[in-house]
């Protein structure tokens, strides 16, 4: 496990983002503190610490009894701030409009699906409001509906994959500059954000991604455009390394939990096997740079959910859990989290994993193919890990790579094969469609090597989660099968 950022840079940097792209604009209010405690998953010392430096570095207003109001002005910073920040970032900028033209409008195709009637109408609705509206207005109402397209997803991840994206992208800095509006009126290939938006109602898959990839392809292009005159214009304001980040586990879960997870991955795919005792208390916290205490909690997690027995003296002995362990597992709150979060994953990769996988395929050479069938050889991972892996590798998009790696993490393969017991059958289904992947990779074919990877994710998906709403985990049945 990699040492991840503290809870309070997690959290400062998000609502710092938030606040200077003008997501959080001047004169909002920010959520309760109770509130941001619960969002982030972050305790009440952290979030008071996190507004206390927002405070005295001037980007919010606090008082007693009183909502917290942002106090940063984007527009009176726009020449000091944005457009530095814009300029040392500009290809950084250019492959996040990049990387939201490519994996979007398949997420908003996927989430359209989920609307309901009254969700359908209601958004109809709203979108025939914005008609006499200003061209301002249509694209803030247009926007909301993104984001609440999304909040109904049943998949958060897919809400702060769009945020993370948006806040990278700095779309306030650009349509308060005016050569990109006209720039933008030059290249208009798209009929207006409503009419793109329209398209949700039909919930028709390919005209979704049709409307949505028109208006990108257009910000790209225009965006590009824009980056390039402001770098002739102040050749002064040199580029800095990319520094795209995203976490699909921060904030969301515990450090002892995310250790538990690791070992249960461990001892199911046999490197810890049954019967053998787990390194001692010591050599584990090390191993994972926590402190001994922390390591407790992972093993008390793990004697819970039944993969270990912890002896006093001798140490925690691994053990096979047994069915009704699978099903108290299934009240507990915690474990119900992290299982959620793990369906989030695998759902958010199969919806992803095509794009990532075709985009790559081109940087792929025999010679690397070469080395990746050596890897499978040698490797005591799943086939389908090494040939992600291949994929990530290959990626010429730091955001695209950065998300598909992020959401990798989440998904411990062996840890949740571990939880039924048709795990080995369906782990030879998995290397079956692994192995089809491999030889069209082999021969080319591009668009079935893409479509047999995503095939892999899918089925460990509907497994998994039927397993898994069989014992009780209700919640699993909004995640449905993207394909």
């Amino acid at each position: 496990m990699k040492q991840k950022q503290t809870l309070f840079n997690y959290l400062y940097n998000n609502l710092h983002d938030l606040i200077v792209s003008g997501r959080l604009p001047y004169g909002s209010k920010l959520p309760s503190i109770s509130e941001l405690c619960e969002f982030y998953n972050i305790g009440i010392r952290t979030v008071k610490d996190v507004l206390h430096v927002l405070k005295e570095e001037g980007y919010i207003s606090t008082h007693e009894r009183k909502a917290t109001t942002v106090v940063y002005n984007i527009h009176s910073k726009f020449k000091e701030d944005g457009l530095e920040y814009v300029l040392e970032h500009r290809q950084e900028i250019i492959d996040v409009y990049k990387t939201i033209g490519l994996i979007m409008p398949v997420i908003f195709s996927f989430a359209a699906r989920i609307w309901d009637e009254e969700d359908l109408q209601l958004c109809s609705q709203r979108l025939k409001e914005s008609e006499d509206k200003s061209a301002e207005e249509r694209e803030r109402i247009c926007t909301r509906i993104f984001f609440e397209l999304l909040d109904k997803s049943h998949n958060p991840l897919l809400r702060d994959i769009f945020s993370s994206l948006e806040i990278y992208a700095r779309p306030v800095f650009f349509v308060n500059y005016e050569k990109y509006i006209n720039y933008f009126n030059l290249e208009y290939t798209f009929k207006s954000i409503t009419w793109v938006a329209s398209s949700l109602l039909t919930r028709d898959k390919s005209e979704i991604e049709y409307r949505f990839g028109l208006m990108y392809d257009t910000v790209i292009n225009v965006i590009e455009k824009t980056l390039t005159d402001l770098a002739l214009k102040y050749p002064e304001i040199k580029e800095m390394t990319p520094n795209y980040t995203w976490s699909a586990e921060l904030g969301r879960d515990h450090c002892y939990t995310q250790i538990a997870r690791d070992l249960i991955n461990k001892i199911s795919l046999g490197i810890y096997p049954v019967g053998s005792f787990l390194p001692p208390e010591a050599k584990l916290a090390k191993m994972y740079k926590v402190s001994v205490s922390t390591i407790r909690k992972s093993l008390h997690m793990l004697n819970e959910l039944g993969f270990g027995e912890t002896m006093n003296v001798k140490g925690t002995r691994v053990v096979i859990q047994d069915e009704q362990t699978a099903i108290k597992c299934m009240q507990n709150k915690q474990y119900r989290q992290d299982t959620l979060l793990y369906l989030n994953g695998v759902q958010a990769m199969v919806i992803l994993i095509k794009k990532a996988a075709t985009l790559a395929f081109p940087n792929i050479t025999q010679e690397k193919i070469k080395n990746l069938q050596g890897e499978i050889e040698d490797s005591k991972n799943l086939m389908l890990e090494c040939l992600l892996n291949c994929i990530v590798d290959n990626l010429p998009l730091l955001p695209f790579k950065t998300i598909i790696q992020e959401t990798n993490k989440i998904i411990y393969w062996g840890y949740y094969f571990a939880f039924y017991p048709s795990e080995k059958q369906s782990i030879n289904i998995i290397n079956i469609k692994s192995k089809k992947a491999l030889e069209y990779l082999c021969l080319g074919e591009a668009e079935c090597f893409a479509d047999e990877i995503s095939s892999s994710y899918n089925h460990s998906l509907n497994v998994v989660r039927d397993y898994l709403i069989e014992y009780g985990l209700g919640e699993a049945k909004n995640i449905i099968s993207p394909e």
